[in-house]
């Protein structure tokens, strides 16, 4: 995939956390076996920050207590994709159970090196217990507080393992409530707000403590809106979720209000940093130049720019066009040469024959006479 200036961003030191909630309840099998999938990328180019997912999605719980979850696998499955085309290296898997989960975070905490840029997304179940946020794997047997901690995966591990990396980007899609029915009490509020490191980004779903609404499509409303956005061109991480906040608000009639805290100190961009002004005055000048040169002298003043591509399809296509021109231009040519040859040896004939007649005596015929008018 190709990214904008360089992988298209600027990264900041710290950690990025991103907290989701609101999901939508249907039945599923209890099949509850787990699907890894692996999306690589070619090799970095040299002075490329690399980045690496590792995306959960849970939604077959085997917990007849439990309701069955639509949205997890299939939210997992597009961020896996939006993730992928923006440069990230994607371990992506589906229904895993604790142990399932675990090793899966710990591998990915091990993959991690400073320059790296992790992100952690995980859509199922959560639970909020005494200001703590825990993810709910798929075999999850929980009767009351005392059984959190043994069936659930804290998401303190999950921040720990990511303190490798000085750019660490968390989406939690969890649960807006309490799944265990038979617990109560353990409640039944939204998650709780984290306490994130200085240079971090954490955004919810919804506020801290508050529930979010179910969507009625394939996504659940907060991921289907930060899909659209993510991708977009020249965005930097506030102005994304800034309109994805309104259009969540909008969608809910305010119902859901998404909510965030920053202590960042520097810009983030999923999809590219905004195109300089000048780079961008000189593509709408000649974005419809019929000049090869116009397109040359693009590339080479904007070798990592935003419209590389269309620069280097537009150049291509001049060429092939100029190719084409050169031949038809060199067939007129030869076309020319061989009428002008096919005359030469008609006359050339003409005179042989002309000088074969006069040898053998035959008289040439005689010009006829000038035309004298007639007297009057």
């Amino acid at each position: 995939m190709h990214m904008r200036n360089s992988m298209g961003s600027s990264f900041v030191k710290g950690t990025l956390v991103m907290l989701f909630s609101g999901l939508v309840m249907a039945g599923f099998s209890d099949d509850a076996s787990a699907v890894t999938r692996k999306l690589t990328l070619k090799k970095a180019n040299q002075g490329e920050q690399k980045r690496v997912a590792l995306v959960i999605g849970n939604s077959n719980y085997a917990s007849k207590d439990v309701p069955r979850l639509p949205n997890p696998v299939n939210d997992a499955l597009a961020m896996s994709g939006a993730l992928h085309n923006l440069g990230f290296e994607v371990i992506e898997v589906s229904d895993a159970t604790q142990k399932e989960m675990n090793r899966a975070i710990s591998n990915f905490g091990e993959s991690l090196e400073p320059d790296t840029v992790a992100l952690f997304y995980f859509a199922g179940h959560g639970l909020q217990v005494n200001g703590k946020n825990y993810l709910v794997p798929v075999d999850a047997e929980i009767s009351g507080v005392s059984s959190i901690v043994a069936e659930t995966v804290d998401m303190d591990a999950v921040l720990t393992q990511l303190d490798s990396s000085k750019v660490s980007i968390v989406i939690l899609d969890a649960c807006r409530n309490n799944p265990f029915k038979k617990a109560r009490s353990i409640g039944s509020g939204g998650l709780a707000q984290l306490q994130a490191p200085k240079g971090s980004y954490i955004a919810y779903a919804t506020a801290p403590g508050r529930t979010a609404a179910d969507g009625d499509g394939k996504n659940g409303i907060y991921t289907q809106e930060l899909l659209k956005n993510i991708v977009t061109p020249g965005l930097s991480l506030e102005e994304v979720f800034k309109r994805v906040r309104a259009n969540v608000a909008k969608a809910t009639s305010d119902e859901q209000i998404p909510w965030d805290s920053s202590s960042l100190t520097g810009n983030f961009y999923f999809n590219g940093a905004p195109s300089d002004n000048n780079e961008l005055a000189l593509w709408e000048k000649i974005k419809n130049s019929s000049s090869i040169a116009d397109f040359k002298t693009y590339l080479s003043q904007y070798p990592n720019g935003s419209f590389v591509k269309e620069a280097e399809a537009a150049k291509a296509r001049l060429e092939r066009e100029a190719q084409i021109a050169q031949e038809r231009r060199a067939e007129e040519a030869r076309s020319r040469e061989e009428e002008a040859r096919k005359l030469a040896e008609d006359r050339q004939r003409l005179e042989e024959d002309r000088i074969r007649m006069e040898r053998e005596g035959r008289p040439r015929k005689a010009a006829p006479p000038p035309f004298v008018p007639p007297a009057f």
